[in-house]
């Protein structure tokens, strides 16, 4: 079999049809009730096409058609949404009972061209080339795939020189909201051009460190200024200890956002010589630039790039 991958750019594609993604589903079950209740899906985008979602090393599978809006779904269908991004395509040759082949070629090439695979589906297109089990049948497969090329995680040992700081307690979570609010409310009585301010364009949020080894609940985002003064009611004040710290640059997107901590706690595992320092207390540090542009001003699903600094205070451990 002659697989002759390409790199194409795939723009978003809004699918709705039959069986669902992370749920079993059995593509030989699912085609069958598509077709039947085809004509049920409005606004397709192109009526001689079909498309069968897959994820692979993951239960699910959905066949189903492209639409151009999301509107009200047939009952007993699902919707999912193939991001757009830049996609490994192969045309596949020959009977669907062999499909395995064309996707094992797929994989060994992106192999071998330094690329590999995002997490998330795969997707087959269907059109009147497509004749099943016939050896002259034909229908295109897109994988989605980033360069492998091993992005570079420095960390580095820093002091950090106490400070004070004001401060909006808040909770984690699930939508990241919290810490949004905790900067309106903390700019709505200490704005930017507060005299007390220290010099440099950050806002931080502040983690008590004890938390580490547990679930985090509470966080505390703040201004780093050179005097408490009057401090208005709603607004704590950080002594904050600093010292020397592990710290890591995050610039990319979430993913490139979790890799970070995973290599910072990783470092930290590792050390023989220090480890994070959880005594009550103690507050790590996650340094927000104010310019260009504020991530603290933007709803957290919405950032397209993470830009911080985590500065975690670290101790020497413990002898014996």
């Amino acid at each position: 079999m002659n697989i002759v991958p390409r790199l194409v750019e795939c723009p978003e594609r809004k699918i709705v049809g039959i069986g669902n993604i992370g749920e079993a589903a059995n593509p030989g079950d699912c085609w069958p009730v598509l077709l039947k209740r085809i004509e049920e899906v409005n606004d397709r985008v192109n009526q001689l096409e079909t498309i069968g979602l897959i994820k692979r090393d993951e239960l699910g599978y959905m066949a189903g058609v492209e639409i151009n809006l999301v509107g009200e779904i047939p009952e007993g269908m699902y919707a999912f949404t193939i991001p757009a991004g830049q996609y490994a395509a192969a045309v596949h040759r020959g009977p669907i009972s062999r499909i395995n082949d064309t996707f094992e070629a797929l994989m060994s090439w992106l192999g071998s061209n330094h690329y590999e695979q995002f997490d998330v589906v795969c997707f087959e297109v269907y059109d009147d080339r497509y004749k099943g089990e016939e050896n002259d049948s034909e229908f295109d497969v897109f994988v989605q795939i980033k360069s492998a090329v091993r992005e570079s995680i420095v960390i580095d040992l820093v002091e950090v020189a106490p400070f004070k700081a004001l401060a909006v307690r808040t909770g984690m979570t699930p939508d990241k909201s919290g810490t949004r609010v905790a900067w309106n409310k903390l700019t709505a009585q200490i704005p930017l051009e507060d005299a007390r301010l220290s010099e440099g364009s950050s806002a931080y949020v502040f983690i008590p460190q004890e938390q580490w080894s547990k679930e985090v609940e509470t966080l505390w985002v703040g201004l780093a200024v050179r005097e408490f003064g009057d401090v208005p009611d709603g607004i704590d004040t950080l002594e904050v200890s600093g010292g020397l710290c592990v710290s890591a640059r995050v610039s990319g997107d979430e993913a490139h956002m979790w890799r970070v901590y995973d290599a910072m706690f990783g470092w930290l595992e590792q050390s023989s010589e220090y480890e994070i320092d959880t005594r009550e207390g103690v507050l790590g540090m996650e340094t927000v630039p104010l310019e260009p542009l504020n991530a603290l001003t933007i709803p957290y699903s919405e950032i397209e790039t993470f830009a911080f600094t985590m500065l975690y205070p670290i101790r020497k451990k413990a002898v014996g």
